[in-house]
């Protein structure tokens, strides 16, 4: 970010043995290397099988983004892909919360499941999901779908390019924004998203490729490998939160 290469992190090989490199010369942007999670079978609902991530090089709290733009390519390998009865949430961005209470607020990418029940399926929908802390803090969950093109993109077996703006919110006000492309195609924008709320004024400080296999219920019956390459993000330095009604003094006139 911001010129740089940034700062990446993993678990050591020893705990993270499913994270894997892999030779795909069908990689679009930069073979033939690419990184490769494996969803085992006998895997478990509400887990992540591999951990890795990064964000600006200069930290959490000076690297922090008003604005997020991030893009990776993505391919669900073979030709069809098990799903949890939700989906799977696939990586995560943190904001808002104090940097010490986990993995923050999270808006997260997730291969949805219309079918309400673990499914083998060739195509999938897109969702971004947020969960924001606990509710007497505030704290709210909510699943924005797609409702721009709502055709099921994300086919397995080939390479896709996801392409994420995130924009915070005006503290006190529901106008955040997240817009999201597939290979170009816009699948969704919504610009009434809370990011930031109460004392909870984080910027976008942090992402983390833990892909989920779904939520609380059902056992994988097979392996599955989603692989990824060239993630890139870049962003706007945040200065702290807007708040409704108040202008700072970085601020640009309204309407701009």
């Amino acid at each position: 970010m911001d010129g740089e290469t940034g700062k990446w992190y993993a678990l050591d090989a020893n705990k993270n043995p499913r994270l894997t490199f892999k030779e795909d010369p069908t990689a679009p942007v930069s073979p033939p290397g690419v990184l490769v999670a494996k969803f085992p079978r006998g895997w478990a609902a509400g887990r992540g099988p591999v951990n890795w991530g990064g964000w600006d090089s200069r930290g959490r709290i000076e690297g922090q983004k008003s604005k997020l733009y991030f893009s990776l390519w993505i391919k669900i390998d073979g030709s069809d892909y098990e799903n949890q009865q939700t989906g799977t949430k696939m990586g995560f961005f943190a904001s808002a919360l104090p940097l010490n209470k986990g993995a923050g607020t999270q808006i997260f990418p997730l291969l949805a499941n219309s079918s309400g029940h673990q499914s083998i399926q060739r195509a999938f929908k897109v969702e971004a999901r947020q969960e924001t802390g606990p509710k007497p803090q505030g704290g709210f969950n909510r699943n924005l779908k797609q409702n721009v093109d709502q055709a099921a993109l994300m086919t397995c077996g080939e390479w896709h390019q996801w392409e994420i703006v995130l924009e915070l919110n005006t503290l006190g006000s529901a106008n955040g924004v997240i817009k999201w492309w597939i290979d170009g195609r816009q699948v969704m924008e919504h610009r009434d998203v809370t990011y930031v709320f109460g004392k909870n004024t984080n910027g976008f400080w942090n992402w983390k490729w833990n892909p989920t296999w779904g939520g609380t219920k059902g056992e994988r019956t097979r392996d599955d490998y989603i692989l990824i390459d060239h993630v890139y993000m870049s962003g706007v330095p945040y200065d702290g939160p807007k708040v409704a009604g108040n202008r700072r003094p970085w601020d640009p006139p309204e309407g701009q």
